[in-house]
């Protein structure tokens, strides 16, 4: 402490005739003492006006009595800083804490999705391989039945027509299946899209919490 003024450091600031100063010599943003520290404006005015009077010569008890108001500053800028410190942390553990939440649940839904296409696709399979074997089997026994009817005659006519009836069936049949193909690829793509969306709000929280921890940082 110099006679000039005095002179002390809280939480990485200097503080000289009562004002809070960063390392370099810079005066606090003004902004920030009186949101953190609102006792800072009560007392600005009688700083300044006792700092014009430290142009005369100071005796030993106004240094002393300067003194311990610097170190009563400090102590409250101290507390002050621990405050919003420990209110950041909990602020920060609860983010931490929904965010997990969230992807958690995001990944139980993506699962879930998951499975349910697993079911559709495998159920679809199923559909196609079924009519796909009845079509084989109904052309080959048309074939056969064909062959037959040169040597049968009107009575070979009548299976070979009850066949290709048969055999339209299936072709309708398997017109549906193609149908309901193109109904489940629709349901797919909603899925899919569905998922992005889940994938995008998931990286809604992490400019958030990036803002946060750097604001911790800042006031260690």
């Amino acid at each position: 402490m110099t006679s000039g003024g005095a002179e002390s450091h809280v939480g990485g600031q200097e503080v000289r005739g009562g004002m809070p100063r960063s390392w370099n010599g810079i005066l606090a943003s003004p902004s920030m003492e009186e949101h953190f520290y609102p006792f800072i404006s009560d007392r600005r005015s009688s700083y300044l006006a006792e700092d014009e009077e430290e142009n005369g010569d100071e005796d030993l008890n106004l240094i002393l009595e300067r003194k311990d108001k610097d170190l009563l500053l400090a102590a409250e800028l101290g507390k002050a800083l621990l405050e919003r410190n420990d209110q950041l942390m909990k602020e920060r553990d609860s983010l931490e804490e929904e965010l997990k939440e969230s992807l958690d649940m995001l990944e139980q839904k993506k699962h879930a999705m998951r499975l349910k296409m697993e079911v559709r696709e495998s159920e679809w399979r199923a559909q196609v391989t079924d009519l796909e074997s009845d079509l084989a089997q109904a052309r080959l026994q048309l074939q056969q039945l064909m062959s037959e009817q040169r040597e049968c005659g009107k009575e070979s006519a009548n299976v070979v027509q009850e066949l290709s009836e048969q055999n339209q069936r299936l072709l309708e049949q398997l017109a549906q299946t193609a149908q309901e193909e193109q109904s489940l690829n629709v349901e797919l793509q909603s899925l899919r899209k569905e998922n992005r969306e889940l994938t995008f709000s998931r990286g809604q929280f992490a400019p958030c919490l990036q803002s946060l921890q750097i604001e911790v940082r800042v006031h260690e």
